[in-house]
């Protein structure tokens, strides 16, 4: 997550991939929030957090990055 997340910082327009432990007592209003379960657990959020989508795509460094640059994009080609 590491990898993909320095990969991302640097795109044309910045992705931010954020982790957060729900463990911690201080997480636990926002894993609520988004329905966080288990871990490793990966949300889309756009819009301020007003769109809510579960990822389901690969769990590497470049499938991450190739997923989530698309999802970036327009939304047609």
């Amino acid at each position: 997550y590491e990898k993909a997340a320095s990969i991302l910082r640097s795109h044309e327009t910045p992705i931010v991939l954020a982790k957060v432990d729900a463990n911690e007592e201080k997480n636990r209003d926002l894993a609520s929030e988004y329905d966080v379960k288990g871990f490793p657990t990966i949300k889309i959020l756009r819009n301020g957090g007003n769109y809510v989508q579960e990822y389901k795509g690969p769990r590497e460094a470049d499938g991450i990055v190739e997923y989530l640059k698309k999802q970036s994009g327009p939304a047609s080609t």
